[in-house]
C-alpha cells in the first residue's frame, strides 16, 4: 500500500496537471483510506470544483475544514466552495473567523476576500484588500479591488484616488479607466481609451473589452453614436469567443420552469399581508431595478438585500442537486416531491442573515422573473415588481454593458431578442396567473412621472409614501449593483428613447422582436 505521503504526491501531480478525472479517482482512495488527512480532503475538494461537482466539493471542502476549524486554507477553500450555494450565514462567519487569525497566507485572504465580493459583502471585502495591500502594496489585482468597494461603499473620492495608483498599469488599464469614467466621466479622455486599446496586452487580455466599453459611453456622450456602436460591436465580439449563448437550452429551461405550476394550481385569493414579507424586483438587467430599489430604500421601510441567487438555488438543492448556473436540470419527479413551503420557509431563513432589522427585504435579482410562479408559491405573502424597458432600449441597455457575470445572450443582437422573447413569454404566463402579487410598472413612466408612479405603488406595497423617497442624488450608503455610481445621480430621462440613436444599427434587434409580435413595425 502506497504511504500517504506517496498519495498526496500523486494526487497533487495530476491536480496541477488538469488531469481532474484522474485526481478525483486519486483523491476519493485517498480520502478512503486516510479520513483524517486535511490535505487530501483540500486537494479532492479542489480536483472536484474545478471538474464542476459543486456538491462533492463542498462537502470535501467542510470535512478539511471540520478536522482543524482554524487552519485559514481550510477556511478559504471551504468559503470558495460554498459560493455556488450562495450561503451567506456560513461564508460571513468563516471569514469573521479567519480575520481575527494573526497569521499571513496571502492565497487564503486573496480568496476570502473575493468570497466576500461574492456575497456582496463590500465593507469586510475592502477590509480585506487593504489587509492584503499591506504586506503586497504593488499588487495591481488588490488595489483595482479597492477602488470598486470603495466606489460601491460611496465613498467616491477615495475609490479615485486608489485607482490612481494603477492607472497606468498595462494589464488593467482597461478596467481601470472604465471604473474612472464610472465614477466621474470627467476625468478620462478619448487620448487615454484609445492608447489603451491599442496597447498589445490589454488586446489580448479581457481587459480591452472594459477599454472599449468606456470609449464606447465617451463616444455617445459626445453623440458620436456609430463610433459608440462600433466599439461595443468590438468589446462583445471579444466576449463571444469565450462565451456562447444556447438558445435552445434555455427555451427548454423556461418551458420546464413554467410547467411547473400549472394553472388552476393555485388559490386566487391574495393573501394578507406579514411584516416581513419580501419584496421582489425583476425584469431585464439595465431596466431600471436599481432605481426602484434605491426608492423603496429611501422609505426607511425596505432593507436592500442585493441580487440574490438563493432561491434558484434552493430549487436545486430541493431537488438533491448540485448546484450550477442557469439554464439548470430539471428533475420532473424531485419536482412533484417539492414542498414549496419548505422552500419558502429556507428562503427567508437565508436571508435574516443579511439583514436582522425589521424592514421588509428587498430582493432584486432581474432573473427572478423566471421563478416568479415559484416564489409566490412558496411565499403567498410576497410581493414581486416586475419593471419593464422599451425593448429597444432594453436589448441596447444590455448590448452595451460588459456583466460581471456570465450573460452570454446579451453579446449578439440575435440573442438579445430571442432572450427578450423568451423573458415576455414567462412574465405574461406568471402575470396572468398571479395578477394580484405582481405589479407592472414601466421604467419610462417612472422617470417621467416619478411622485404619481412612486406614490401608486408604495400603496400597492402598503408603505407610507413621501416625497423625500424620491431624492436618490447624494445619497451615501452601500449600492450592490453594476448602477451603483449613476442611481445616485437624481432621477432623470436620458435613458428613455436611447436606442433611436442607433436606428440603423439595431436593425437586426428590432426586425427580430418585430417578428416575434413584441413591437410594431413602425415603430
Amino acid at each position: 500500500m502506497s504511504s500517504l505521503n506517496d498519495m498526496l504526491m500523486n494526487l497533487d501531480g495530476a491536480l496541477n496537471a488538469g488531469k481532474l478525472s484522474l485526481a478525483i479517482e486519486l483523491g476519493t482512495s485517498l480520502v478512503g483510506q486516510h479520513p483524517d488527512s486535511q490535505h487530501g480532503w483540500l486537494s479532492f475538494s479542489e480536483a472536484c470544483r474545478l471538474s464542476g461537482d459543486t456538491q462533492k466539493a463542498r462537502d470535501a471542502a467542510e470535512k478539511a475544514w471540520l478536522l482543524q476549524p482554524v487552519a485559514l486554507f481550510a477556511i478559504a477553500q471551504y468559503a470558495r466552495c460554498l459560493i455556488p450555494y450562495a450561503d451567506h450565514r456560513l461564508i460571513s462567519r468563516l471569514i469573521n473567523d479567519a480575520i481575527s487569525i494573526e497569521a499571513d497566507n496571502e492565497w487564503a485572504f486573496g480568496t476570502l476576500a473575493s468570497c466576500a465580493v461574492a456575497i456582496d459583502e463590500w465593507t469586510v471585502a475592502l477590509q480585506l484588500y487593504e489587509r492584503l495591500l499591506g504586506s503586497n502594496p504593488a499588487n495591481p489585482h488588490y488595489r483595482y479591488m479597492q477602488g470598486l468597494a470603495l466606489s460601491v461603499l460611496g465613498e467616491s473620492d477615495q475609490a479615485l484616488e486608489a485607482l490612481e495608483k494603477i492607472r497606468q498599469d498595462p494589464d488593467f488599464v482597461g478596467r481601470v479607466l472604465n471604473l474612472i469614467q464610472d465614477i466621474d466621466p470627467g476625468k478620462i479622455s478619448q487620448q487615454e481609451l484609445e492608447k489603451a486599446i491599442a496597447s498589445q496586452r490589454p488586446r489580448a487580455s479581457n481587459d480591452a473589452v472594459y477599454a472599449l466599453q468606456a470609449l464606447g459611453r465617451l463616444h455617445h456622450a459626445h453623440r458620436s453614436f456609430t463610433d459608440a456602436f462600433s466599439c461595443w460591436q468590438r468589446a462583445n465580439d471579444l466576449k463571444c469567443a469565450t462565451v456562447k449563448y444556447r438558445p435552445d437550452e434555455w427555451q427548454v429551461f423556461a418551458d420546464q420552469i413554467m410547467k411547473l405550476i400549472e394553472p388552476g394550481g393555485r388559490s386566487d385569493t391574495r393573501p394578507e399581508l406579514v411584516d416581513k414579507a419580501p419584496i421582489f424586483i425583476v425584469g431585464l438587467p439595465r431596466s431600471g431595478t436599481t432605481l426602484l430599489e434605491r426608492i423603496l430604500v429611501n422609505s426607511g421601510k425596505v432593507a436592500a438585500l442585493g441580487e440574490l441567487r438563493d432561491f434558484e438555488v434552493l430549487l436545486q438543492m430541493h431537488q438533491g442537486l448540485p448546484v450550477t448556473p442557469m439554464p439548470f436540470a430539471i428533475k420532473r419527479d424531485a419536482v412533484e416531491r417539492l414542498d414549496w413551503q419548505l422552500i419558502g420557509k429556507a428562503y427567508q431563513d437565508r436571508i435574516a442573515s443579511r439583514d436582522a432589522s425589521s424592514r421588509r427585504p428587498c430582493d432584486k435579482n432581474p432573473f427572478n422573473f423566471l421563478f416568479s410562479g415559484l416564489i409566490l408559491s412558496a411565499m403567498p405573502e410576497a410581493q414581486i415588481i416586475h419593471i419593464k424597458k422599451h425593448p429597444m432600449d432594453a436589448g441596447l441597455g444590455n448590448f452595451r454593458h460588459i456583466f460581471a457575470a456570465a450573460a452570454p445572450w446579451s453579446y449578439r443582437l440575435d440573442d438579445i431578442a430571442h432572450f427578450y422573447s423568451l423573458y415576455e413569454k414567462v412574465m405574461a404566463y406568471w402575470a396572468a396567473m398571479f395578477p394580484d402579487q405582481i405589479y407592472q410598472i414601466y421604467y419610462d413612466d417612472l422617470v417621467s412621472a416619478p411622485p404619481a408612479q412612486s406614490e401608486k405603488l408604495f400603496e400597492w406595497l402598503n408603505l407610507p409614501w413621501k416625497e423625500d423617497v424620491l431624492n436618490t442624488s447624494g445619497r451615501g450608503g452601500i449600492v450592490r449593483s453594476a448602477s451603483a455610481n449613476q442611481v445616485r445621480a437624481p432621477i432623470h430621462k436620458q435613458s428613455v428613447q436611447v436606442w433611436r440613436n442607433y436606428v440603423p444599427e439595431l436593425t437586426p434587434l428590432h426586425d427580430a422582436l418585430v417578428r416575434a409580435g413584441i413591437i410594431q413595425t413602425q415603430e
